[in-house]
């Protein structure tokens, strides 16, 4: 559910409020710990096209309020150490 725009062999994706709205929402139900954002130089800081910053506002919005969820009895994926492959490989 977000923007794009494709010709040919053309594809190009954008983000706006609406689709940051939907990403905020997503990430709020699956209880992530926060946003990563890749260059926010490109929102418009100056407000030339309405707004300042209407991206990266809109990520504080969506934010605004959420308290992370204390994580639960959930199982993880083990990890394997170096000790366990050196007593595998002398087996």
């Amino acid at each position: 559910m977000v923007p794009y725009a494709c010709k040919d062999e053309v594809f190009i994706g954008y983000e706006n409020t609406k689709s940051i709205g939907y990403k905020m929402d997503w990430l709020k139900s699956k209880g992530y710990g926060g946003v990563m954002t890749w260059g926010p130089d490109l929102d418009d800081f100056r407000g030339i096209c309405g707004s300042k910053n209407p991206l990266l506002n809109a990520i504080m919005g969506g934010l605004k309020g959420y308290t992370v969820p204390t994580p639960g009895n959930f199982p993880t994926t083990p990890v394997v150490s170096f000790f366990d492959i050196t007593q595998a490989n002398r087996s």
